[in-house]
């Protein structure tokens, strides 16, 4: 009897950690895909972009983004005040956002480390898709953007 449990014990710990392992190798393919895009199709973002799908309008793009994208509205300030920021370029559109919070509620994340937060719009989005037990832990080497578009401020309509 001790040996088959340990045996069932052994098998969630390594089912466990296969969905672990599957989601951070999703999101790594995820950024390595976005980077080998951005790079074949020099994709350059103006302060006016929503979405950095495409570089050029087209139909389907403004029907994504006015249909397909629900952004939450202390998200959409988060975002507007960071378009006026010097760097926006460092900004994640609203559409990977919602793919990343689609990603974490799929996998019922609790946890999620993020590195490189800028203003803390992706840090948002994602605090936003985790449970009420769930936590976020965002590290950066400054937090002088934060303070520039006051991102506390949105962090704290969340809740």
């Amino acid at each position: 009897m001790r040996i088959s449990e340990n045996r069932s014990n052994r098998d969630v710990i390594l089912s466990e950690n296969k969905l672990l392992f599957g989601a951070v190798g999703i999101a790594v393919s995820s950024a390595a895909a976005g980077f080998v895009i951005s790079r074949v199709f020099e994709r350059k973002s103006s302060a006016s972009d929503i979405s950095k799908l495409h570089r050029e309008s087209s139909p389907v793009t403004e029907y994504v983004m006015e249909y397909g994208v629900r952004e939450p509205l202390p998200l959409t300030k988060l975002r507007q005040a960071t378009m006026n920021h010097q760097w926006n370029k460092m900004l994640c559109s609203a559409d990977e956002a919602q793919l990343m919070r689609l990603l974490l509620q799929l996998i019922k994340a609790k946890k999620v480390i993020e590195i490189g937060v800028y203003t803390g719009y992706n840090t948002l989005s994602m605090a936003m898709s985790l449970p009420t037990d769930g936590k976020v832990v965002a590290c950066d080497v400054t937090d002088e953007f934060m303070k520039e578009v006051q991102s506390q401020h949105y962090f704290k309509e969340m809740t």
